[in-house]
């Protein structure tokens, strides 16, 4: 008898533990799912790379990825509000509006500090929203876990 209730018992736990598969979907439904993180390194003042490498970041942190920018060496040049408006043939968003639309989304970019004093760019002429690098909070966001890097 004590035998066949046990049995039973767990007979209903293991029919209680048990989800179809639409249990099962929707429940993940309801889980958040973070995207891995982009970190794009960008170097170049170059039109095309820039173009490339900007409009790249905006397109992925639009698709839900959180996205940083770090903009170092020559590239500083992105983030400096009085740069000549620069352009690439039909290709659509200019670099200095996909940093913009970045920014405006959400997404975070940061100067190399040392790169705006060579070049010397005053952080008043900064685009809005653009962020000094920092130790500790540039390393913060490039090694977050699950984040890939990428570089121009």
């Amino acid at each position: 008898m004590m035998r066949k209730t046990l049995l039973s018992a767990i007979a209903s736990l293991t029919f209680v533990a048990v989800a179809t598969p639409g249990e099962l979907r929707a429940q993940a439904a309801k889980v958040p799912v973070e995207k891995p993180g982009l970190f794009v390194n960008l170097t170049s003042d170059d039109t095309w790379r820039g173009w490339m490498a900007l409009h790249f970041a905006w397109r992925t942190h639009q698709q839900g990825n959180p996205t940083t920018v770090f903009l170092n060496l020559e590239a500083v040049r992105w983030a400096w509000a009085k740069l000549p408006t620069r352009t690439i043939d039909n290709v659509g968003t200019q670099p200095q509006a996909a940093l913009g639309n970045l920014l405006k989304d959400g997404g975070t970019v940061l100067v190399s500090q040392p790169a705006l004093q060579r070049l010397g760019i005053p952080e008043s002429e900064l685009v809005p929203g653009v962020k000094l690098a920092a130790p500790g909070l540039t390393q913060s966001l490039m090694f977050k876990d699950g984040t890939r890097i990428m570089s121009w």
